[in-house]
């Protein structure tokens, strides 16, 4: 995945840290580990990258999760006038 971002000119890129279904790619005190996964994905995902010489962003998804909205349903977004989201101003050169 690094490699595939660094072959096509990319600087920086995002990487998962909890998807959408509420579950992490790496061992997390708050949400359950995907399913399967073996390895500390996003750990070894930004050590890669940084080795790299790439800046490396984790996507959280919190707004419309579910696992999340169950335990702690005042972190979840209730309306889209609460939506925010950083955006890098650095992109893939191509």
């Amino acid at each position: 995945f690094v490699m595939w971002n660094k072959k096509f000119g990319c600087n920086n890129f995002w990487t998962f840290a909890v998807s959408y279904n509420g579950y992490a790619w790496y061992d997390s005190k708050y949400a359950p580990k995907i399913k399967g996964l073996k390895t500390d994905f996003l750990n070894n995902t930004v050590n890669i990258g940084h080795r790299e010489g790439l800046e490396v962003f984790a996507y959280l998804c919190l707004a419309s999760n579910p696992y999340m909205e169950k335990i702690h349903p005042e972190w979840v977004r209730k309306s889209e006038k609460s939506f925010w989201y950083c955006r890098s101003f650095q992109s893939c050169s191509n």
